[in-house]
């Protein structure tokens, strides 16, 4: 390590920008890099996927008896969108987007378009601690207030004195949108928000178990959170042999994407892996959405902390986009089966062994892909529209 760290600041490769692109230049043409150069720039984040696991068997003999019982693709049909049952008036209060914020701005402004699209009369107020903070005629007619958790406590304060004032006059429920609840600071911002907010609307069912199991009558899942609104979009598109994915660069990701680019060989499949720093997106939004649509399958690693696993919306993309997910999962944990069948709406992973074993058996039976993807595509489309057409909002 110590001989890499040399010749690397003689030859003036050892800022950690330059890294960052050399790493997501080499991945994205296939290639692998050196583990011990990953490791020199990449913070271990304590956690890596292992090599094989316990159900490893278990979960194979899973794989192979659907792939035995499914012979023929009998495709599905789209569940039309419900629409609010009562026009509903959600006035969406956003902080202004800044460097910082834009990836989280830009995930709120999808999920806003997709409430109209369910029917709901959307208004959009953008707040930076003005004074006033908020235009009170707006809520001469919104039945609820949506509040993004990226505002800082700061900002937060003043929005709560304004609805305290409001709620004298007439009554107003409050939402909050959390896209994070594994993190410290959407911990922190949920805790202070308690007192005011009627109900937080999230994508981590073992969060909300573990640090608000007392309030959660006050937790609602939420797919739609991280979810862009092109998706809801029946598309029909000729796929090829690709295993995509596109996301944050990290250490545990790229050494299971050297692994993944070995065993690639030996199937059908090639690599197209996409990687960026915390504050980009790996691919603008045409793109991303076009290599879903024509991958076969698509890749979606979940763990956040130590025994932390979660639902992306990355994830619930590739299921409406109609490529096949593999969903990374804990080994006693496994959030997305509460609302998916496993093998049968996706094909879950917990070890490098178990995902090798599921992209070869995709490379023999590709008819069976197009099987498992139409069936997940269909049952995601119709859990969102009945968790969003009987939200609290329609009530």
């Amino acid at each position: 390590m110590r001989v890499i760290r040399v010749l690397l600041k003689f030859f003036g490769l050892s800022n950690r920008g330059f890294a960052i692109r050399f790493f997501a230049f080499m991945y994205a043409k296939g290639r692998t890099v050196p583990t011990p150069i990953i490791r020199f720039f990449l913070k271990s984040r304590s956690f890596a996927l292992p090599a094989t696991s316990a159900l490893a068997p278990q979960n194979m003999g899973k794989l192979k008896n659907v792939f035995l019982s499914l012979i023929e693709n009998h495709g599905y049909s789209s569940t039309p969108l419900k629409s609010a049952t009562v026009k509903r008036e959600l006035l969406i209060l956003l902080p202004r987007s800044t460097s910082e914020n834009i990836t989280r701005i830009a995930l709120a402004n999808e999920m806003y378009r997709l409430l109209s699209i369910f029917g709901f009369e959307v208004k959009l107020q953008e707040h930076e601690g003005q004074t006033p903070p908020l235009d009170f005629g707006c809520f001469t007619s919104a039945d609820w207030l949506i509040i993004d958790s990226e505002f800082n406590q700061t900002n937060l304060e003043q929005i709560f004195t304004a609805i305290k004032a409001i709620r004298k006059f007439r009554s107003i429920k409050v939402a909050m949108v959390v896209y994070d609840l594994w993190r410290r600071r959407d911990l922190n911002i949920v805790a202070f928000s308690l007192d005011c907010v009627d109900l937080f609307l999230h994508m981590d069912n073992l969060a909300v178990d573990k640090y608000f199991s007392g309030q959660k009558e006050s937790f609602k899942f939420w797919p739609i959170t991280q979810v862009a609104s092109q998706f809801l979009v029946d598309r029909c598109s000729s796929r090829s042999p690709t295993l995509f994915f596109s996301g944050r660069l990290m250490s545990d990701r790229l050494l299971v994407a050297n692994e993944i680019f070995q065993f690639l060989k030996s199937t059908r499949f090639t690599p197209d892996f996409s990687f960026s720093d915390a504050h980009h997106f790996p691919l603008n939004e045409s793109s991303y959405r076009k290599k879903l649509e024509t991958s076969e399958l698509s890749l979606s690693f979940t763990q956040r902390k130590v025994n932390h696993w979660i639902i992306p919306g990355r994830s619930l993309e590739i299921l409406l986009s109609g490529s096949l997910l593999l969903q990374q999962e804990g080994l006693d944990e496994s959030p997305l089966s509460a609302y998916l069948t496993p093998f049968e709406h996706y094909i879950p992973f917990t070890s490098v062994v178990e995902l090798r074993n599921a992209v070869r058996l995709c490379s023999e039976h590709p008819d069976i892909v197009k099987v498992i993807s139409s069936r997940g595509r269909a049952q995601t489309l119709k859990i969102i529209t009945d968790i969003v057409g009987n939200s609290a909002f329609n009530q």
